[in-house]
């Protein structure tokens, strides 16, 4: 199953077996060949329903269609670890984890490392291991596209950090903080951060 993050929405996407009741907050449809993703999704935005579950026999073709009938960007990020500790940033209100759009150019891992860098101000990470990608989406700002859905995805990498360096918050990223946190004030971030972000965390407790 596929999960993407819509602000407290979510939409799901999954084969159609998988699936053979309902559920009283969610909205289920079938998806066939002719359908409008983007008509679809802005017909749930406009239901009571919390969460809805695309659904098709051919699970590879649904989210094909899916991730083609919006605009795709790709970002990563970091999930950076000092013994114990997990690096998080503060930024408009919520909790955080470094990360950032790839820039042209760039691998995922090169622009989760750059992203932890510009943001927090250490250097020196060394990679552990990839983590599961997040999904989410919202419309875009940009000029020539303006109100058009773009679908992120955001590659996460687990990094160690060893050195001593002072974390310097992004001020003009809007970062007001960025602190070490130890497993104890965990479920302090995982309460006051994105939904998307939330697996990621989860995975510290």
């Amino acid at each position: 199953m596929y999960k993407v993050f819509l602000n407290d929405r979510m939409l799901m996407v999954d084969s159609e077996g998988n699936h053979k009741t309902g559920s009283s907050d969610r909205l289920r449809v079938s998806v066939k060949e002719g359908d409008d993703l983007n008509v679809l999704t802005e017909n749930f935005l406009e239901s009571p329903y919390k969460s809805i579950l695309f659904v098709n026999p051919d699970i590879n073709w649904l989210w094909g269609k899916f991730k083609g009938s919006f605009l795709n960007v790709k970002a990563a990020g970091g999930v950076v670890r000092k013994g114990d500790l997990v690096l998080f940033i503060f930024r408009r209100g919520k909790w955080d984890l470094p990360k950032g759009k790839i820039d042209a150019g760039e691998t995922a891992e090169q622009a989760a490392l750059r992203e932890v860098e510009e943001e927090c101000g250490i250097t020196g990470m060394e990679f552990l291991t990839p983590l599961p990608s997040t999904w989410h989406m919202y419309k875009s700002s940009w000029h020539t596209n303006t109100g058009d859905w773009i679908l992120k995805e955001t590659c996460w990498f687990e990094m160690k950090y060893s050195g001593n360096a002072s974390l310097q918050p992004q001020a003009d990223e809007d970062i007001t903080k960025a602190e070490w946190i130890s497993p104890e004030r965990i479920k302090e971030m995982v309460e006051n951060t994105y939904p998307n972000l939330q697996p990621v965390i989860r995975r510290y407790l």
